[in-house]
């Protein structure tokens, strides 16, 4: 029953803080117009939250709720295996069209936000999955890439929850298939992403 409680806990609080996002970057903030605020934002809304859980829930010193979130690895480490893993896409931007380079775009979509990202969906969710409520790996990894799929479907739940209501007083359930459409390309696209993130986790920590 405890394992289960944490599963839940640990799912209920990545959907809460996606929610959160969503709701905060959905506000006439003009401020929120800057790439590096947004990805500012998802540290407030996100890193924060998971170390406090993990202090007030877990009861963990400050110090072991960050070791807990991977926070104690090398950062240098981590964003060197990142700058690796997008080699590729660097190696493609001469045979692309020319974008100009912006510093604060290049702050907040590659440093802020993606570390956001793997502090709540592979540090806080992917973790928990795997030691507090003893999910095996794979199932932790699907569950996380699939959570993290759908994190970036704005709304996902309210647009699902929307079109339930309306086919269950009788309308026409296209609106439905449309948005389950939506749900598994986004999740076809993305979570292969995320699957792989938590196994890096998970191998190399």
């Amino acid at each position: 029953m405890a394992r289960a409680r944490s599963a839940a806990g640990a799912i209920l609080f990545t959907y809460l803080a996606a929610r959160a996002f969503w709701w905060a970057s959905e506000q006439p903030w003009r401020a929120l117009d800057d790439v590096w605020i947004e990805g500012l934002l998802k540290g407030l809304v996100w890193v924060i939250p998971a170390v406090l859980v993990l202090i007030v829930v877990r009861r963990l010193s400050l110090h072991e709720a960050w070791r807990e979130l991977g926070l104690e690895s090398s950062a240098a480490r981590g964003y060197g295996f990142g700058l690796l893993a997008t080699l590729p896409m660097v190696l493609a931007l001469p045979f692309g069209p020319a974008y100009p380079i912006d510093p604060t775009v290049v702050v907040g979509t590659v440093l802020l936000g993606p570390f956001a990202e793997e502090v709540l969906f592979r540090g806080f969710l992917f973790k928990q999955l795997v030691t507090r409520a003893k999910w095996s790996v794979g199932w932790a990894i699907a569950t996380s890439a699939v959570v993290f799929a759908l994190a970036h479907y704005r709304n996902v739940d309210l647009e699902l929850a929307g079109q339930l209501i309306r086919l269950s007083l009788g309308f026409d359930p296209g609106g439905l298939v449309q948005v389950m459409t939506w749900v598994g390309r986004t999740i076809l696209v993305l979570a292969p992403g995320g699957a792989l993130f938590a196994w890096i986790v998970y191998r190399f920590g």
